[in-house]
């Protein structure tokens, strides 16, 4: 029938943009430690657009394995920190360059 046709082609557009368009649902993210905050080995990941900076602090705080009551701060080109709720995707559009998003974290306030 011609819903189910549709449908069909709407799953396999949907299909082939991600495994060939990967980057429009994932970022490429530089993580760069500042002052005495653990340096992470692997600096840079593939983040999905729609996580938060929120949920961004979190992995990096389990992943450092900070305790919890050591806050941890994000910063986007070392002046300013974005509010905890706005997205990943978001920033890389606004301040990405050279096609990855660079954000500094730290166990201190540091800027702005």
């Amino acid at each position: 029938s011609l819903v189910s046709s549709c449908l069909c082609n709407i799953c396999f557009f949907a299909c082939m943009t991600q495994c060939f368009f990967p980057s429009t649902f994932t970022v490429d993210v530089l993580l760069k430690a500042v002052g005495d905050t653990p340096i992470m080995k692997t600096k840079k990941w593939a983040v999905d657009r729609g996580r938060t900076v929120q949920s961004l602090a979190q992995f990096i705080s389990r992943f450092l394995k900070l305790d919890a009551n050591e806050q941890l701060f994000i910063y986007v080109h070392q002046s300013f920190a974005p509010s905890p709720d706005q997205e990943v995707g978001v920033l890389f559009d606004c301040f990405g360059s050279d096609g990855k998003l660079v954000l500094h974290y730290c166990k201190s306030q540091a800027w702005g």
